[in-house]
């Protein structure tokens, strides 16, 4: 077993049931103990369409999704954080690709206020699609 990084910050998410070609929703957990200014990962196997709530609406963050390649990305543009915490990062809406039953957090990069990496530290990254 992998040793936690201090001061890392985890992202986790959890198995979800979607009929092909429904949108379904994926809640991405972010337990983090400095703040965060940004981050962007990939889902792998789905397209994700929207990224909304949780403490990056809360924060006033601007999300952005790319359905052709899986990219999710939050920021904010007046240079606001997410406090320390711990709870929901975002929830993300997205269909199922045909014959993916599995995506995976992939290329994940949170960062501070100075624009420098945070640490991660291992969380669940592969997420079950029941269809």
């Amino acid at each position: 077993s992998c040793e936690p990084v201090p001061d890392a910050v985890i992202l986790s998410v959890s198995d979800v049931s979607v009929s092909l070609g429904e949108l379904g929703e994926l809640a991405i957990g972010l337990d983090n103990e400095d703040p965060v200014a940004g981050f962007q990962f990939n889902l792998s196997g789905i397209s994700p369409t929207a990224a909304a709530g949780g403490s990056a609406a809360d924060a006033g963050f601007t999300t952005s999704t790319s359905p052709s390649n899986g990219t999710v990305l939050g920021f904010s543009f007046s240079g606001a954080t997410i406090p320390a915490g711990h709870g929901i990062l975002t929830t993300v809406t997205f269909t199922a690709n045909e014959g993916e039953f599995q995506s995976c957090l992939e290329e994940v990069v949170m960062s501070d206020s100075a624009g420098g990496a945070l640490a991660l530290s291992n969380s669940a990254t592969q997420i079950q699609l029941f269809l």
